[in-house]
């Protein structure tokens, strides 16, 4: 691994996997229990997934943006209909969905500060990484984005302290996952979303770890009634393909965000056929 950055520790070489297991190059077995990062939900090797990944492979990858796609259309109604929020805007990973969700916040609010959690994780990018708390992964890549501040998570009296007539927006997981699996009191959200609206505050849940069914839901904010302003999603959507969403009923204008890669055919047909599988 010479020639690569050495952004990560690694050496255990992979070169197969099926269900939960994966295979080393010497052909040793794993329970994969990391599953590619929280992204291939429904196995290695799936077989409906592959044959998916098959047919649209000899069809068309990707036409680009400038072009109608039929399956980028199915996949955002469905996304939708799940979500109760009608537009999507398709990117390439959790941290780009982030990014998209900080740029509607500033079009639409007309107001800078966005209040973040303590021990929350939202990227690494520069958007997503000033949303993020911990300072190890900023310390040598600052100034970030200005006016993000932090709260403690689970707190709705710290929150309400923070609001102030310059706050866009809040962002938030609705459990709090690289802090080791945080989750908020019953009720915490609804009040969370309460009190947006009570200060016309926007409201972002980040779902890219809680989403695609995985906590008995579609989304995990739908086991309190919320519905926020903002969602954001990745990780399991694709079973392991590169592919982020920001969904809401906010939108953007032609010219204002874009992405070359963000919502290709080859994607979306596997996110679609996933989110009929994921589906709770």
């Amino acid at each position: 691994m010479i020639h690569l950055m050495n952004t990560y520790k690694r050496d255990l070489y992979l070169e197969k996997g099926n269900g939960s297991y994966v295979y080393d190059i010497d052909g040793k077995k794993y329970l994969d229990l990391v599953g590619g990062i929280a992204t291939c939900s429904v196995g290695h090797s799936n077989p409906e997934i592959g044959n998916v990944i098959n047919k649209q492979s000899n069809k068309l990858i990707t036409a680009s943006n400038l072009f109608c796609s039929k399956s980028q259309e199915l996949l955002a109604k469905k996304l939708s209909k799940l979500s109760g929020l009608s537009k999507c805007f398709f990117s390439n990973s959790g941290a780009e969905a982030v990014e998209a969700a900080i740029k509607l916040v500033r079009k639409h609010s007309k107001k800078n500060k966005i209040i973040a959690m303590k021990n929350g994780f939202h990227g690494r990018t520069f958007g997503s990484l000033s949303a993020t708390w911990n300072p190890k992964y900023k310390k040598d890549f600052e100034p970030l984005l200005s006016e993000f501040v932090h709260v403690d998570f689970n707190n709705i009296k710290a929150l309400e302290k923070e609001i102030c007539n310059n706050t866009a927006a809040v962002i938030i997981e609705s459990i709090q996952g690289e802090a080791g699996i945080i989750i908020p009191s019953k009720g915490y959200l609804k009040e969370v979303e309460k009190l947006c609206k009570k200060n016309f505050v926007l409201f972002i849940i980040d779902e890219i770890q809680t989403g695609n069914g995985r906590t008995g839901k579609y989304f995990c904010y739908q086991h309190e009634n919320v519905k926020p302003d903002i969602v954001t999603l990745a990780k399991g959507l694709a079973n392991g393909l590169p592919i982020g969403v920001t969904i809401s009923d906010l939108d953007f204008e032609p010219g204002d965000h874009g992405s070359t890669f963000g919502g290709n055919d080859f994607c979306c047909n596997v996110a679609f056929k996933f989110s009929k599988l994921s589906c709770i």
